[in-house]
């Protein structure tokens, strides 16, 4: 059975790595890019099942990646959680037309916690 692809969308080093490492170990394919370039050019050739995507980021960003993605018309939608220190409190979920579910976490949520919400989304219908 094929493992589920997850793309991390992350320009610090450090954070791409911890998520790297967390998802791997938790048994998931993990493809990494280091800015929304990279990032966007990979979501169009691999289609994961979830990304995690940083907000700001060098080159294109978080909003730019999201609009790059609409036009790439990834099927099935995946699963998106926004990922940012600018983002406070708990997990809230908006609406949006490209991905099947997009959720804002902060970067202080507890590794933990944040592969619990991986789980929850890929478990949803869809995913």
């Amino acid at each position: 059975m094929a493992k589920v692809k997850i793309l991390v969308v992350e320009d610090q080093l450090l954070i791409r790595t911890m998520l790297k490492d967390l998802l791997t170990e938790a048994g998931y394919e993990v493809l990494t890019a280091a800015d929304g370039e990279e990032g966007l050019a990979l979501f169009k050739q691999e289609a994961p099942s979830l990304v995690i995507l940083d907000k700001v980021m060098p080159k294109v960003g978080g909003t730019r990646f999201i609009l790059g993605s609409r036009e790439a018309a990834v099927r099935p939608p995946p699963a998106l959680i926004v990922y940012s220190s600018a983002f406070t409190g708990p997990p809230r979920e908006h609406p949006d037309e490209t991905f099947r579910v997009r959720v804002h976490v902060s970067k202080t949520v507890k590794r933990l916690a944040l592969l619990k919400l991986v789980e929850d989304l890929l478990a949803r219908p869809g995913g």
